[in-house]
């Protein structure tokens, strides 16, 4: 497997050109030979193999230089056990920017903790960092870390020299600390607390207490396996993009993700459509009450077949019927194939007559892992064992998975990102080594958190003022909830956003259809995509397989490793810049201003290469990195 990481060291605006800056092996110097950056990371391991721990601060071996004309190269490498790392720099006399490269390779199968590049600064005035809500944030003593779904990026001040941080593809997180006026700069490609994964026991039947399932965290390397990092420095005066998270200039976004249990077609049409018989009776569209009719998308899951004691669903004419209503904004996934454990050889079956029926959605949410024994959480990875059924989920098209984690939300908060705990990890989309299929496409698995909670506690959560601070935020909400649930008694009661009538008829909550509506209107003004599983996360994981590369006059966004396309990406220009277009085309990208920058959007092709260029005011590119190179002293 490989995995890539784009790092841009920037000198900020006003400063000094690139060719007052030198690199002698040890440091990135600053015009006035200040050490800004040291050059001399720390390979920093903790490996699992053969049921020995080993934790490591590895040192490097001294350089090795290499000069052909105007290029030049510095090449070390680390060994422990039979893990090898090769670091290289390379640089040019007519360009401002090193590339760095990280190769690291696997004698034997082995379990990594982390594995980070640890980095040092001279003396600094400051360091501020991107934060979760892509906010500058000041860096303290205590860590900060950013995952994923954030762009990378920390700035260190001294003097007049500018100094920023960037990463891209393949950085799996980032921490950086600010004390006694130096920095540190830990640049992750593995932690096994951005990768969690959660280990229940199958006992067929319900335990008489809720058990804490175990972790297994741990990724997995496998004998022969290479894994790469590469890296860009960058000095002078650049003008650096950022993608955002959302497609479209959508500044938040608010993921539904409906497990099956306590959905029937009664309820289910009420949530969707307003009331039951609203179906028959045409009361279909924005002009009226549901969540469907409203134009809100969200993730259903639904059972294949009726096993236990829950309703028909796919197994239901009826509840066919209304999911053929629903429209493309809906993604119909699963919840497991039944509400009961099933083999392998049965969860293929019943995969099969899922495609069968015509539904193309590719998210699976384990149900109850403690008794479905095919969950991914308790024994549907285990290639060994007769409820296996990762095999037959990626030969189904199946690439969402829930994780089995819900995070808590912080306090009077929708945002599972939670920015304003910046020292603590908060995964939401990974992969992991032991849910794979070799061969196949990559599983994703995503957390959530339950907000399955009564009415009252909904509307008061989702007030408009919430509703503002997730976008202000740029935040994210994944929800575990039971949509269409409706019981009376036993501990679901009053759990249910719907009301009964008489005869078994229900209607939607008419305050909690004003939310809907309310939602839509936010929506409809580029604020809030309120979506699925795969339009949200699908985007964000498409991401990660985008190359971004800044270039003098141009943002290089390579494609060829892309599954799919990637569309209505969104892009913030740098400050000053009034708009971008495609090299080669005319016509300004769409864009909105937003926080005196402009974002644009733009598709970006699954295997094509594109150049985007940045417009000043009167409609001519903008220069994004600076001329002259970088001396090795």
């Amino acid at each position: 497997m490989r995995i890539v990481l784009v790092l841009a060291l920037v000198l900020a605006h006003g400063a000094a050109d690139a060719a007052s800056y030198s690199v002698d092996g040890a440091w990135l110097r600053g015009p006035d030979g200040a050490q800004l950056l040291s050059l001399q990371p720390t390979f920093d391991v903790d490996y699992l193999a053969g049921g020995r721990r080993t934790r490591r601060q590895l040192r490097f071996a001294p350089w090795r230089r290499i000069s052909r004309a105007a290029r030049w190269q510095l090449v070390t490498s680390a060994r422990v056990d039979d893990v090898h790392a090769v670091l290289t720099l390379r640089g040019s006399l007519r360009s401002p920017a090193i590339d760095v490269e990280l190769r690291v390779s696997y004698g034997r199968a082995r379990r990594v903790g982390y594995e980070r590049l640890s980095f040092a600064s001279g003396a600094l005035d400051r360091a501020l960092m991107l934060d979760r809500a892509l906010r500058r944030r000041p860096l303290g003593r205590k860590p900060s870390v950013v995952g994923n779904l954030t762009p990378q990026r920390v700035w260190l001040a001294r003097g007049t020299a500018r100094v920023a941080l960037v990463g891209g593809r393949g950085v799996q997180s980032l921490r950086a600390s600010f004390a006694s006026g130096r920095a540190r700069l830990w640049l992750e490609l593995d932690h096994q607390r951005n990768h969690p994964r959660t280990r229940f026991r199958c006992k067929l039947r319900l335990p008489p207490r809720y058990t804490a399932p175990g972790r297994d965290d741990m990724d997995v390397r496998r004998a022969g396996e290479v894994r790469w990092m590469r890296a860009r420095l960058i000095v002078g005066s650049a003008r650096l993009l950022e993608p955002m998270r959302y497609p479209r200039g959508y500044r938040a976004a608010l993921v539904l993700t409906d497990h099956a249990d306590q959905s029937r077609a009664t309820t289910f049409e009420a949530l969707a459509f307003g009331r039951t018989g609203a179906v028959a009776a045409g009361e279909l569209g924005a002009k009226h009450a549901g969540l469907v009719n409203r134009g809100l998308g969200y993730t259903k899951t639904v059972f294949v077949e009726r096993r236990g004691p829950y309703a028909k669903q796919l197994d239901s004419p009826r509840y066919r019927a209304l999911l053929a209503k629903v429209g493309r904004r809906v993604e119909i996934g699963l919840h497991s194939v039944t509400g009961r454990a099933d083999d392998t050889a049965r969860v293929e079956a019943l995969l099969k007559r899922f495609r069968a029926l015509g539904y193309k959605g590719r998210t699976w949410i384990d149900h109850q892992p403690d008794t479905n024994c095919e969950a991914v959480a308790t024994a549907g990875w285990n290639r060994r064992g007769r409820f296996y059924c990762l095999a037959a989920l990626a030969k189904h098209g199946f690439r969402y998975l829930w994780g089995t984690i819900d995070h808590i939300l912080p306090r009077a908060s929708l945002n599972i990102l939670h920015p304003d705990a910046p020292g603590r990890r908060r995964p939401v989309l990974w992969q992991h080594g032991l849910v794979r299929v070799d061969g196949a496409p990559p599983f994703w698995l995503f957390a959530s958190t339950n907000i399955y909670w009564r009415r009252a506690r909904v509307l008061a959560r989702t007030t408009p003022r919430a509703i503002d601070a997730l976008v202000r935020e740029r935040g994210l909400l994944v929800a575990h909830v039971y949509l269409d649930t409706h019981r009376t008694r036993g501990r679901l009661r009053n759990l249910h956003l719907v009301d009964r009538l008489a005869r078994g008829r229900y209607r939607l909550g008419p305050r909690v259809d004003a939310l809907f509506a309310r939602l839509a209107r936010r929506q409809a003004r580029g604020d809030v995509l309120v979506a699925g599983v795969e339009r949200v996360l699908g985007h964000l994981a498409a991401m990660q397989a985008l190359a971004l590369r800044h270039e003098a006059k141009a943002l290089r966004l390579d494609g060829r490793a892309l599954s799919q396309p990637l569309s209505a990406l969104t892009l913030r220009l740098p400050h000053g810049a009034a708009g971008a277009r495609l090299e080669g085309q005319t016509r300004a990208l769409p864009s909105r201003l937003h926080g005196g920058r402009r974002e644009i959007w733009l598709d970006v092709p699954k295997g094509r290469v594109l150049r985007l260029q940045v417009l000043d005011a009167k409609g001519q590119p903008l220069a994004l990195l600076p001329p002259g190179g970088i001396a090795l002293r």
